[in-house]
């Protein structure tokens, strides 16, 4: 089957792409961010009435439970960045389609707002904005929107990471319980 690569069809690809991305990092950042808050509660818990609770669960345990704490703060915090980042593109597709920039535009038109929008970023930005854009330029419209899904299948993983550390932390501290 051959695909379609017209102006039109690669407009409203991107639009989806981006759509989907949008809810799937969403919904994940929501969910790591409800387990982070749990687990550090809980082990915020544990750690302050550790004098209380020695008896109940090996100090070693609990030590243990923070470090893997530790990698689910780090996950965690390159997931936010990246649901930002998705969260950002998808807001400003939607703002533009609302504004009335509904494409298509012609590619000079095209060549004209992308120049527009890499000059108002400062550098290094604007360097890592101008390499992104470039793919655009050249007519490959869709560029954006799988950059958006990538970012969001990536969001996705770190969430999932975030659920298995949770889960390997909990059995860490059941083994050190007596």
């Amino acid at each position: 089957m051959e695909v379609d690569n017209t102006v039109r069809v690669q407009v409203m690809t991107n639009k989806s792409l981006v759509g989907v991305a949008s809810i799937v990092a969403a919904q994940y950042e929501k969910f790591a961010g409800w387990l982070v808050a749990g687990l550090g509660a809980s082990l915020a818990l544990l750690v302050s009435n550790l004098d209380k609770t020695k008896d109940m669960i090996q100090p070693a345990s609990a030590g243990y439970a923070i470090k893997i704490f530790v990698a689910i703060l780090i996950a965690h915090t390159a997931q936010k960045i990246l649901a930002i980042v998705v969260s950002s593109g998808a807001t400003s597709l939607q703002s533009d389609a609302a504004a009335g920039m509904e494409p298509p535009l012609t590619m000079p038109e095209l060549s004209a707002f992308l120049a527009n929008l890499e000059n108002a970023y400062p550098w290094p930005l604007s360097a890592m904005v101008r390499r992104s854009f470039n793919r655009m330029h050249k007519g490959k419209l869709t560029f954006f929107g799988k950059m958006i899904a990538r970012l969001s299948l990536w969001s996705a993983g770190l969430a999932a990471l975030q659920i298995l550390l949770a889960i390997w932390l909990v059995l860490v501290l059941a083994r050190g319980l007596p």
